[in-house]
Formats: structure tokens, sequence, C-alpha cells
């Protein structure tokens, strides 16, 4: 879509942007978007967005959009 979701204040020092990976392996600045799809609206169900800014592994923040699909493209890091 046209609509950005803005998380550039998340990327550590030293990073220009995130990286997006399958899961986090404990390195700083890693981000994910995981998709469940609805049960009546497979396509479109609720999306996450988390962000480990610290590489501990774990999500530092989260986002969670219902009746949408989120890509890479719509997240601005």
């Amino acid at each position: 879509g046209k609509d950005k979701i803005d998380v550039s204040n998340l990327t550590p020092a030293g990073k220009s942007k995130l990286d997006f990976v399958q899961e986090f392996s404990g390195q700083p600045g890693q981000a994910m978007i995981i998709h469940r799809p609805g049960e009546m609206s497979p396509h479109l169900g609720t999306s996450y967005l988390l962000v480990d800014t610290d590489g501990d592994g774990n999500a530092d923040f989260k986002l969670k959009i219902q009746h949408a699909r989120i890509t890479e493209a719509d997240v601005t890091s």
C-alpha cells in the first residue's frame, strides 16, 4: 500500500537499516514480519512486526496490525 510504518528510530547506532530475518539470531537491529491468516479472509488476517533492537533474541518492539498483510516494503527503517 501507500502507507508506511516508520521504525527508523529503532535502528541501532552503526546500522543504516533493519535486517529482515526469518528468526532472531542475537544480532541487534533484526526485524521479522509474521502473518496469521484470518478465518474468513485468509489473505487478510493479522500481521505482526517484531524488532530486536539490542540483540538479545527477543522482540523489544511489537506492532500488531489486524485485517491487513504487511511486507518489508511497508516498513521504513
